[in-house]
């Protein structure tokens, strides 16, 4: 990527940090894999974590993010902040199975 600043860069890091913290509380949410459990089962969970997403969206797709040194990011560059995010899933899954084999 080549960033127009520091900002852009800086909102992307935001995004990624976002994102990868919603991912690891689903995936800390059980001991065993997540791929075995109804990881959507706890309602206040789940809100509060559709209230984070909606404001991380919010604040790197609109110019409220403005206020906080924040850049507007196009669709490429948060995708890659998803996916970035979504990378703790994984690690975090060998992670338990290496444990459990202890």
């Amino acid at each position: 990527y080549k960033f127009n600043d520091t900002a852009t860069a800086m909102t992307m890091a935001f995004a990624t940090l976002g994102f990868t913290q919603i991912f690891h509380c689903l995936n800390n949410k059980f001991s065993a894999s997540i791929f075995n459990k109804n990881i959507l089962s706890n309602k206040f969970m789940n809100f509060s974590l559709g209230i984070t997403i909606f404001i991380i969206l919010f604040l790197v797709l609109t110019p409220a993010g403005f206020v906080f040194g924040l850049n507007i990011l196009n669709a490429s560059q948060l995708f890659t902040a998803l996916i970035l995010g979504i990378l703790i899933i994984p690690f975090t899954e060998i992670l338990k199975l290496i444990s459990s084999k202890i």
